[in-house]
């Protein structure tokens, strides 16, 4: 696989190219896991064109529910009690699910971009914010698979790497963030971070009452 590109934010005159391949992705995943804050200097001076960014957001977004109802097909969230499914019932759909999982990446990318300028100065451009959210969506990939596949041989080992992952992954948005956005200080992330995901959460809270209401009958896209 390699990527290209050689539009004007790539820095990159019309007969350059920059290339990304599969090991370079496959390296820089580790060292995102290993050091965050390296990690968001090579990835941010990729300088990645807007639109490549925007295909790529929509193909994690396909990528991440398929995994995601592969999961919950395999081992469904019932209540034992009731017998329900412990899931909203737009969720139980993959293409609503992958609808309002892009929905909800759009809104992000573009809070994050315009909040962030408020909070605390920063000079983050929008592919600067787009490239972190898409490649938060790759390493949300690559745990899912993770887990997915853990899952089946030792289910336990598969909830903890799940839980830590995501707590991990909560730092490594906020070191990226704080590298997108020039911060001096990785508190102002997390404050950017916490005042997205409650505006997130009320629209998507809106959005899954009103679908919930169509779905209530079971029908399923």
């Amino acid at each position: 696989m390699v990527l290209a590109g050689s539009d004007a934010r790539c820095g990159l005159g019309p007969g350059d190219h920059m290339t990304l391949t599969a090991n370079d992705i496959q390296a820089l995943i580790i060292e995102t896991i290993r050091s965050p804050a390296t990690a968001a200097q090579k990835l941010l001076s990729l300088r990645l064109p807007v639109n490549f960014l925007w295909m790529a957001l929509v193909l994690m977004s396909v990528l991440n529910s398929i995994v995601y109802s592969l999961a919950i097909g395999i081992n469904p969230p019932v209540d034992p009690q009731s017998g329900m499914m412990m899931v909203p019932a737009a969720f139980q759909s993959p293409l609503l699910f992958t609808l309002i999982l892009f929905a909800a990446l759009i809104v992000s990318v573009f809070a994050l971009h315009r909040m962030g300028q408020a909070i605390g100065g920063g000079r983050g451009e929008l592919g600067d914010i787009l490239t972190v959210i898409t490649w938060m969506q790759l390493l949300r990939l690559v745990l899912q698979i993770a887990v997915l596949v853990l899952g089946l041989v030792l289910p336990v080992l598969g909830g903890l790497l799940a839980l830590i992952g995501s707590f991990y992954g909560l730092y490594v948005l906020g070191v990226l963030l704080k590298a997108a956005h020039r911060y001096t200080s990785l508190s102002q992330a997390f404050i950017l971070m916490l005042a997205v995901f409650l505006t997130v959460v009320v629209g998507l809270a809106l959005i899954l009452a009103i679908l919930s209401g169509l779905f209530i009958g079971g029908t399923t896209l």
